[in-house]
């Protein structure tokens, strides 16, 4: 098998981010191998995230109550960890984004 130059780069900044670690990369490869596989809808919980929109009355607009107030809470969670992030930082240059 034949790597392209954009594999072999990739390699390499790979080996050199787990030497700076520390860690040998072969040992994280060898993880990769026998991890499961991991669906994005298992990474995100979302069958959990909807069996927590629960009704307690027969009112129609209950469910829409709740998952506004959802969002709402999520959203205030997302704003805190951003302000973590910008927080966190010494000094906040130009190309600083909180998503990196």
């Amino acid at each position: 098998m034949q790597f392209t130059p954009e594999i072999t780069e990739r390699l390499d900044l790979l080996q050199q981010k787990y030497e700076a670690m520390g860690q040998d990369m072969a040992s994280y490869l060898d993880g990769l191998l026998y991890a499961d596989f991991l669906t994005y809808w298992d990474y995100i919980h979302l069958d959990t995230l909807l069996s927590l929109q629960s009704p307690k009355t027969p009112f129609p607009d209950e469910e829409i109550f709740i998952m506004y107030h959802q969002i709402t809470e999520l959203y205030f969670k997302l704003t805190l960890h951003e302000c973590k992030q910008i927080a966190a930082k010494k000094i906040l240059p130009p190309s600083f984004s909180p998503l990196v």
